[in-house]
C-alpha cells in the first residue's frame, strides 16, 4: 500500500522550522520503497510518513504533526536529498541538537521505508 497525505490524520505544516542539512542519495531501488512511505498499523507505531510532489514528509502518527521533510533531487537514475527541515515549533517537536534530528530522521528511513 502506497501513503498518500490522506492515509492517517495529520496537522498543517509547522510555521517554524529550520534547514536540517540531511545528505544522503539513494539507489533507484531505494526511491521505489521511499515513494511508498509508511502507514501505522496504529498510534504505536509513532510515524506516518507519505510522498507528495518530490517531497517525503514525517509525521508523528499520535498528533499529527509534521516533524521532518526532505526534498527528493534526481540524481541519475536515483535521488539526493536536495533540502530538508525539522519542525521547530516547541509545542510539536523538543528542541534538540541538529545531528540528533539527523539521527533520528536516518534510522526511520533505514527502519521504516528501506527494509523491504
Amino acid at each position: 500500500m502506497t501513503a498518500t497525505r490522506t492515509s492517517w490524520p495529520t496537522k498543517p505544516l509547522p510555521s517554524r522550522t529550520e534547514g536540517l542539512d540531511y545528505v544522503a542519495t539513494f539507489s533507484p531501488e531505494q526511491v521505489l520503497l521511499l515513494r511508498r512511505g509508511f502507514v501505522p498499523a496504529s498510534t504505536d507505531d509513532r510515524w506516518f510518513v507519505f510522498f507528495e510532489e518530490d517531497w517525503l514528509y514525517f509525521h508523528h502518527s499520535r498528533g499529527g504533526a509534521c516533524i521532518y521533510a526532505l526534498r527528493l533531487d534526481r540524481l541519475g537514475a536515483g535521488v539526493k536529498v536536495g533540502r530538508s527541515w525539522v519542525n521547530r515549533n516547541p509545542d510539536e517537536h523538543a528542541a534538540r541538537l541538529p545531528e540528533l534530528d539527523r539521527a533520528v530522521l536516518g534510522g526511520l528511513i533505514k527502519h521504516l521505508l528501506l527494509q523491504a
